[in-house]
């Protein structure tokens, strides 16, 4: 089966559906609830105890009844968690007609979306999917790669968000940005900052990587950074762009 990877974005504006029952159904509403959904709406007809408890999630919103074509309307993704051919084959028929993605537990057949094996580091968020053939195998390949992912990840995502728009600022030419930025994300004396805590030494360690830079464009923007560190700098408002 061909699939195309994508990331869906805005999700506190997104409403969700879970079709189902018991502690996967619990798990996934939490799971897209967690993930930035601004509504998650969770169907069932004798929902089990787990399957209430999802209710305390603000996000989350408990309907004790059978499913009705009207539950997708406005839903950007569905889930049927219960292994129901015959609930899943009309589900697919109105999630078509609806333009909703549906994610079918362990029925490929009536699938237009997989969710796939997930890993989240801060702003990273790596998605593994086999488009059904092999979900173990997902989760395997998942397992290896949170083996080797350094544990001050997140940490250096923090710390790129905070620069990118001030980094713009400073190198304008795309290429020379994309140089600055590999130089950054590579520096083994930052990583070790981060992986230590000293957020602000590894800041400034970023900074310095990046004036080498602007300074390598023959100053190209180079006035954009002479504030870097201070907070009030009208660089730190700055839009970016591109890397």
């Amino acid at each position: 089966m061909s699939t195309y990877p994508v990331f869906l974005t805005d999700l506190e504006h997104r409403r969700a559906a879970i079709l189902g029952n018991g502690d996967l159904a619990a798990r996934k509403a939490l799971e897209l609830a967690d993930a930035g959904f601004g509504h998650v709406a969770v169907i069932s007809p004798a929902p089990s105890t787990s399957l209430v408890a999802t209710a305390r999630h603000p996000a989350v919103a408990l309907y004790v009844r059978c499913y009705r074509a009207s539950d997708l309307a406005g839903v950007t993704l569905a889930v049927a968690t219960d292994r129901d051919a015959a609930l899943n084959a009309r589900l697919h028929r109105d999630a078509e007609r609806a333009n909703v993605l549906l994610v079918a537990t362990d029925d490929v057949d009536h699938c237009t979306a997989f969710g796939g094996a997930l890993i989240r580091r801060g702003h990273l968020a790596i998605a593994i999917g086999t488009g059904g053939a092999a979900p173990a195998l997902a989760v395997r390949v998942k397992q290896a790669i949170e083996r080797i992912l350094p544990d001050e990840t997140a940490a250096l995502l923090e710390l790129a968000a905070d620069l990118r728009p001030w980094i713009a600022d400073a190198i304008t030419d795309f290429h020379r940005r994309r140089t600055a930025w590999y130089a950054v994300i590579d520096d083994a004396l930052l990583r070790s900052h981060l992986a230590a805590g000293r957020s602000c030494a590894a800041r400034g360690r970023a900074i310095a990587i990046v004036v080498d830079h602007a300074r390598a464009t023959g100053g190209e923007g180079f006035a954009a950074l002479d504030h870097a560190d201070d907070p009030a700098s009208p660089v730190l408002a700055g839009t970016g762009g591109g890397l």
